[in-house]
């Protein structure tokens, strides 16, 4: 969670996003979910890479925060509910 939610994650990608400057104040200022959530998944597996977790029990829990951001982000996609994204 951690590596999702500060650096390399969201904390990274929205600081980043403030300093860009030729995009309009509406783009700078938001972002789409799905996009911001790929980035925090993509932020967890360099640090699975890096080795950062501790232990396996770390991993563990990476992993399985991993599997309900993945169906999260499908039920985004779809439009549908994360509860009906999960029961498929």
């Amino acid at each position: 969670m951690d590596f999702h939610e500060a650096v390399p994650g969201h904390h990274l990608q929205l600081s980043r996003l403030q300093l860009l400057t030729g995009i309009s104040a509406l783009q700078r200022h938001s972002s789409l979910t799905v996009f911001a959530e790929g980035w925090g998944l993509y932020a967890e597996q360099l640090a699975e890479e890096a080795g950062l977790y501790a232990g396996e029990r770390g991993l563990l829990g990476a992993v399985s925060s991993a599997r309900l951001d993945e169906h999260r982000e499908i039920a985004l996609v779809r439009g549908s509910s994360t509860s009906r994204a999960i029961s498929r």
